[in-house]
């Protein structure tokens, strides 16, 4: 969660990642979640590890569906580009010298709950959570990402309204290239290739 872990970065496109990960994301929803993706065409690539932001996405994904505490809800997935001034930067998360300009940013928003401030002050500390059986690494790890990758985010929540989580890298010069395809966790029916070996880890109390 502190963001140290060996990075494989390249220019990639966020609306590219988004797309290639949409079936897994859904996959990873609860039944009364609906999932909406909102992609803005000819983003500018950034410079990346995809398999960092792809844990990332997952994260503010399952912590938007948590977030919802079973009643139906929506969960929208966007990217876009923003021009920052230096007046946005106190709101934000960051441990870099971030200089104004274009971003291209990835949000996850939820219709759940929301936080109260006190849950605000602590949601990215390791260990804290208000879920029963929560880890709170979740959003630890994420926040390590984003320093890792220079990025900044930005969080906004109101209790009873919602929740929203926007990332903001910048753009580099550099191609972006293919973003490998996400398949979702193989289905009971379907065969693992010989020589796999298979290990399932489930923390449910068995009825």
């Amino acid at each position: 969660y502190a963001g140290k872990a060996p990075r494989q970065e390249q220019a990639i496109n966020l609306s590219d990642l988004v797309e290639n990960s949409a079936q897994l994301l859904r996959v990873a929803l609860g039944h009364h979640a609906t999932l909406m993706i909102q992609l803005a065409p000819d983003l500018p690539a950034v410079s990346a590890d995809p398999a960092h932001l792809r844990q990332v996405l997952l994260s503010l994904i399952a912590n938007a569906s948590d977030a919802l505490s079973g009643d139906c809800g929506t969960i929208t997935v966007s990217t876009g580009i923003e021009v920052l001034q230096p007046s946005d930067f106190p709101r934000m998360l960051h441990q870099h010298t971030a200089t104004p300009g274009p971003y291209v940013y990835l949000e996850v928003a939820d219709t759940g709950v929301g936080m109260s401030e006190e849950v605000l002050t602590r949601v990215f500390d390791p260990f804290y959570s208000t879920k029963k059986h929560g880890s709170g690494l979740g959003l630890a790890a994420v926040l390590g990402i984003v320093h890792a990758h220079k990025g900044l985010l930005a969080l906004c929540s109101v209790p009873e309204e919602g929740t929203r989580f926007r990332i903001y890298l910048q753009p580099t010069a550099q191609q972006a290239a293919p973003v490998v395809t996400e398949r979702p966790p193989a289905s009971a029916n379907e065969r693992p290739a010989p020589g796999t070996r298979v290990l399932v880890v489930d923390d449910e109390e068995i009825n």
